[in-house]
Protein backbone atom coordinates (compact mmCIF):
# COMPACT_ATOMS: atom_id res chain seq x y z
CA UNK A 1 0.00 0.00 0.00
CA UNK A 2 2.81 2.40 0.88
CA UNK A 3 4.52 1.71 -2.44
CA UNK A 4 1.37 2.69 -4.40
CA UNK A 5 1.24 6.04 -2.58
CA UNK A 6 4.90 6.68 -3.30
CA UNK A 7 4.45 5.90 -7.01
CA UNK A 8 1.48 8.28 -7.21
CA UNK A 9 3.48 10.98 -5.43
CA UNK A 10 6.39 10.56 -7.84
CA UNK A 11 4.08 10.72 -10.88
CA UNK A 12 2.41 13.87 -9.58
CA UNK A 13 5.82 15.40 -8.96
CA UNK A 14 6.93 14.60 -12.53
CA UNK A 15 3.70 16.10 -13.93
CA UNK A 16 4.23 19.27 -11.92
CA UNK A 17 7.85 19.56 -13.07
CA UNK A 18 6.84 19.04 -16.71
CA UNK A 19 3.99 21.57 -16.50
CA UNK A 20 6.19 24.24 -14.90
CA UNK A 21 8.95 23.61 -17.44
CA UNK A 22 6.54 24.09 -20.35
CA UNK A 23 5.14 27.29 -18.82
CA UNK A 24 8.66 28.62 -18.27
CA UNK A 25 9.66 27.79 -21.85
CA UNK A 26 6.55 29.42 -23.36
CA UNK A 27 6.58 32.52 -21.13
CA UNK A 28 8.46 34.80 -23.59
CA UNK A 29 5.85 34.06 -26.25
CA UNK A 30 2.95 34.72 -23.86
CA UNK A 31 4.23 38.09 -22.57
CA UNK A 32 2.98 40.24 -25.50
CA UNK A 33 -0.49 38.74 -25.12
CA UNK A 34 -0.72 39.72 -21.47
CA UNK A 35 0.26 43.37 -21.72
CA UNK A 36 -2.27 45.82 -23.10
CA UNK A 37 -1.23 47.57 -26.29
CA UNK A 38 -3.21 50.79 -25.83
CA UNK A 39 -2.40 54.05 -27.57
CA UNK A 40 -1.93 57.11 -25.38
CA UNK A 41 -3.83 60.13 -26.69
CA UNK A 42 -4.66 63.52 -25.24
CA UNK A 43 -8.23 64.72 -24.77
CA UNK A 44 -9.00 66.96 -27.74
CA UNK A 45 -12.08 68.35 -25.96
CA UNK A 46 -9.93 69.82 -23.17
CA UNK A 47 -8.72 73.42 -23.40
CA UNK A 48 -5.45 73.72 -25.30
CA UNK A 49 -3.57 74.89 -22.19
CA UNK A 50 -4.60 71.70 -20.36
CA UNK A 51 -3.77 69.22 -23.12
CA UNK A 52 -0.60 67.18 -22.56
CA UNK A 53 1.83 66.66 -25.40
CA UNK A 54 2.20 63.00 -26.42
CA UNK A 55 5.46 62.04 -28.14
CA UNK A 56 7.47 58.90 -28.81
CA UNK A 57 10.98 58.09 -27.57
CA UNK A 58 13.72 56.54 -29.68
CA UNK A 59 12.75 53.03 -28.57
CA UNK A 60 9.09 53.72 -29.51
CA UNK A 61 7.90 54.11 -25.91
CA UNK A 62 5.13 56.71 -25.56
CA UNK A 63 6.14 59.80 -23.60
CA UNK A 64 3.48 62.10 -22.16
CA UNK A 65 4.60 65.61 -21.22
CA UNK A 66 1.97 66.90 -18.81
CA UNK A 67 0.68 70.45 -18.81
CA UNK A 68 2.64 73.05 -16.85
CA UNK A 69 1.42 73.36 -13.25
CA UNK A 70 -0.19 76.58 -12.05
CA UNK A 71 1.30 78.79 -9.32
CA UNK A 72 -0.54 76.61 -6.79
CA UNK A 73 1.18 73.51 -8.20
CA UNK A 74 -1.93 72.06 -9.85
CA UNK A 75 -1.68 70.58 -13.33
CA UNK A 76 -5.01 69.80 -15.01
CA UNK A 77 -4.38 67.07 -17.57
Amino acid sequence: MKKLGQELSIKLHHCLVLMLSVILALQPMLAPIVYAQTVITSDTAAPLANQPHVAESLNHTPVENIATPSAAGVSHN
